[in-house]
């Protein structure tokens, strides 16, 4: 799971779709990282937020994408669509397909990005963290 930061987003979609995965009998290894900022924490409202949906992000800290993250990577998938166009730009052939989170959204959607809540309320991650649970359970459906 890939997002700019890796402080709010991509640490969460990736709890979520570990989680979804282990319970219906795929453990499988589901990491996150960001183009920026390496060992940050999440900010409060991204902790807040998802500890009311069930996942703890007190722990995590933000780790940048690297080449070895690009090339032990079965599946990769981005926030916002220049976010693949920059992993294609920096890492040149990438094996692994990418793919747009919000492509996956059942309801219907202005755009394919999921919007980015740093900086913002909690009621902008709620909207935020609902949308990628919605994805991510389209995902874990299409995977299983």
């Amino acid at each position: 799971m890939i997002c700019h930061g890796n402080i709010c987003r991509s640490p969460y979609a990736a709890h979520r779709l570990k989680a979804l995965l282990e319970t219906r009998g795929f453990p499988c290894d589901v990491t996150s990282a960001g183009f920026v900022g390496p060992d940050r924490p999440s900010p409060g409202n991204a902790i807040a937020t998802a500890a009311a949906r069930g996942i703890d992000l007190k722990a995590h800290r933000s780790q940048l994408l690297t080449q070895a993250l690009i090339d032990q990577s079965g599946l990769i998938v981005v926030m916002e669509a220049r976010q693949a166009a920059a992993i294609r730009m920096v890492f040149g052939n990438v094996q692994a397909p990418i793919l747009i989170l919000g492509d996956l959204d059942p309801l219907p959607t202005e755009t394919r990005t999921v919007r980015d809540p740093a900086l913002h309320s909690r009621a902008v991650f709620a909207e935020s963290y609902a949308r990628i649970d919605r994805c991510v359970r389209v995902l874990v459906d299409t995977l299983t």
